[in-house]
């Protein structure tokens, strides 16, 4: 339940094309948070695997619910970068 209210994943539309999701409403204290995700970031891979459509945000969650540590390719205050996170 935590990865449905721990905060928001918008999709990012440029060109009516999505190209990630965007972060919002991160909880204080949460599971995202944790993780190391702001609000504003913007996903746009998940263990090389591109972002580009509201199925891709359901890949997201199954990975998290697997895996003990993530890749993401980010874009945070415009800086591109690669982050891994640790799930815990």
């Amino acid at each position: 339940n935590e990865l449905l209210t721990g905060a928001r994943l918008m999709p990012l539309l440029r060109d009516g094309k999505q190209e990630g999701f965007i972060v919002r409403e991160v909880r204080p204290g949460g599971f995202y948070e944790n993780m190391g995700l702001k609000n504003e970031d913007i996903i746009l891979r998940a263990n090389n695997v591109n972002l580009n459509s509201p199925a891709d945000g359901v890949k997201i969650f199954n990975m998290i619910k697997e895996l003990d540590r993530m890749e993401l390719d980010i874009i945070r205050n415009g800086v591109p970068m690669t982050q891994v996170f640790q799930i815990n």
